[in-house]
């Protein structure tokens, strides 16, 4: 239980003397007004004034009065008065005040605070022997013990005013202060228990949450808890932890959620010009569906197919349990192929193995193995086979308000990996080190009601001593560089970017311009008789996402370097949720 500080009256004189003011009157003085101060030492006046700035321009006679026996007060001048005041013209204002003697401390004594409290106070009191004497600091200080006391389980921890005596000197009022602090007990976690969940077992949610009873709790973890549930993107809305103080001495909580719908579709469909000669443009695709809480687990599943091009696909699945062995640590394991028209099949296996160490920061480990296998013909001609071993760290900070429709924050990802490469040609085996370096960022400045400026920046770069076609990075398309077709450019170090104004017409629907620009640099293959290059470019257009009863509906009409409107790109894509 809490107490409060409370004003004592001592010696039959109270702490704050306040003048009888004759009744507020209106003022609406220019801000530039003069206001005269008369009783004030030298050594205050100017920053006296300077504090009162900040008072809005049409102000009353009470709030001015009121704004400079704040500032005494805070100061230790408890027993300032304000004599008269006088409004000499409309822009000039004469205050008279009685500052009266200081209050300062003399002694504060602090008892039952133990010991490493005591420490972690330190230089957090502000009410300091032979300092200003406030009973607002004092409070203030009063509540950093109780909530230092609270973040360690003492959420039973009081603090009350023991003693309070005063001196009168001739320069002065000295204050000897005593608190009195009781801890308390600790009080440890009981029951966890929610409410609100249909589908997701209470297992899940316990483990979400990372509530573990049997210790200290604090409204820290409380907080925490409900932003870990939050993150796990199954519930549309966490409530704050109800805390009830059982007969045991333990705090039971409880937690409401709302549950979301937990599978997703995600499909786009893409309209590309024909190229130069050829009478017909081409189509491409991507389907992707996610299954988020198996079985009420939590673990996730998905599913993604992209066509490219005819002839060119890939096809990619991933599992992820989100607590291994019962620690809050997630592992996804992966499984991709990508066939290139006729010149190869690439395939690979991933593990991700991540844990979080701040609420919205994530560190882990990855493991990747592929394998990249030259069709018969033209591939074999031009490409040997090889496998490729990796192990990375990563690293991802994501503080995004919204992970469908943010409108502030920013998110960062980087993965860096190294390993060998193994390639099996006519003459033998060569082995080469490799290394991989991949930067995801994105910052949403919100620049207005319901409009927000987004900006992206994405590299990646691989080294090895054998680089062929499989190793390089696509950039082009949908999801990259916009106004160019589907891994249009190729390049063993691709940046690019973009540029996005928003305009939201609804929470999740919104009309948007961009510009998109890369860098890509493709190094010379003599093997394949592909020379270096480096090309840049930039892609402009607008977008539109609605809403709708069927899903999120997105388009968006991107031209690049020297198109005409007839050349643009068109997208089409489908969000749905059930």
């Amino acid at each position: 239980m809490r107490t409060a500080l409370s004003t004592p009256n001592v010696g039959g004189r109270t702490w704050i003397l306040v003048a009888a003011l004759c009744a507020a009157t209106f003022v609406s003085a220019a801000q530039n007004g003069t206001l005269r101060l008369h009783g004030v030492r030298p050594a205050f006046e100017t920053e006296l004034l300077q504090s009162l700035r900040s008072l809005p321009v049409e102000r009353d006679d009470s709030s001015l009065i009121s704004a400079v026996r704040a500032w005494y007060e805070a100061r230790g001048f408890l027993r300032f008065a304000v004599d008269s005041l006088y409004h000499r013209t409309t822009d000039t204002i004469d205050l008279w005040v009685k500052e009266g003697k200081p209050c300062v401390i003399d002694s504060l004594n602090v008892t039952g605070l133990l010991s490493d409290l005591e420490n972690a106070m330190g230089d957090r009191w502000m009410s300091r022997i032979g300092g200003p004497f406030s009973p607002a600091i004092l409070e203030d200080d009063i509540r950093g013990v109780l909530q230092l006391l609270e973040s360690r389980g003492r959420l039973l921890a009081a603090v009350r005013v023991a003693d309070v005596r005063e001196e009168e000197r001739d320069e002065a009022f000295g204050y000897r202060i005593e608190l009195a602090v009781d801890p308390g007990p600790v009080v440890l976690l009981g029951q966890v228990q929610f409410a609100g969940n249909v589908a997701t077992r209470n297992s899940a949610l316990a483990m979400a949450s990372g509530l573990r009873p049997g210790v200290p709790w604090t409204e820290k973890a409380g907080d925490r808890a409900r932003r870990s549930l939050e993150r796990t993107q199954l519930f549309t809305s966490v409530s704050a932890p109800v805390v009830t103080l059982g007969t045991d001495r333990r705090a039971h909580v409880s937690y409401t959620v709302v549950e979301g719908r937990h599978n997703s579709f995600d499909g786009i469909v893409g309209y590309l010009p024909p190229a130069s000669g050829r009478s017909s443009g081409s189509l491409m695709g991507m389907v992707q569906v996610k299954f988020k809480n198996l079985l009420g687990t939590a673990r996730r599943l998905g599913v993604r197919w992209f066509q490219e091009r005819r002839g060119t696909q890939e096809v990619e699945i991933s599992y992820r349990e989100p607590w291994v062995a019962g620690w809050p640590i997630a592992a996804e394991v992966g499984l991709f192929q990508r066939k290139q028209d006729s010149t190869y099949v690439r395939q690979q296996f991933g593990l991700d193995v991540r844990g979080d160490v701040l609420d919205d920061i994530s560190v882990g480990v990855t493991l990747n193995f592929s394998s990249t296998t030259p069709q018969e013909g033209y591939g074999k001609r031009v490409l040997s086979g090889s496998s490729v071993t990796l192990a990375g760290i990563t690293f991802v900070s994501d503080g995004r308000d919204d992970p469908v429709t943010p409108m502030s924050g920013s998110m960062f990802a980087t993965d860096v990996r190294a390993g060998r490469k193994k390639v099996s040609s006519p003459s033998g085996v060569v082995i080469v080190s490799e290394q991989q370096l991949r930067f995801d960022a994105a910052a949403y400045v919100r620049t207005a009601t319901r409009q927000v400026f987004v900006t992206e920046l994405h590299a990646k770069e691989v080294r090895n001593g054998s680089l062929d076609i499989g190793d390089l990075f696509r950039v082009g398309g949908a999801t990259s560089l916009r106004g160019y077709g589907e891994g249009e450019f190729l390049g063993s170090k691709v940046v690019w970017g973009t540029a996005e104004y928003r305009v939201l017409v609804a929470p999740r629907s919104f009309a948007s311009v961009f510009v998109d620009g890369g860098a890509i640099i493709h190094p010379a293959i003599p093997g394949e008789g592909v020379a270096s290059s480096n090309v840049s470019r930039i892609g402009y257009g607008i977008g539109l996402r609605l809403d709708a009863p069927v899903g999120l509906i997105g388009l968006s009409i991107a031209l690049g370097k020297g198109d005409s409107f007839g050349d643009a790109k068109l997208h089409l894509r489908l969000i749905n949720e059930f």
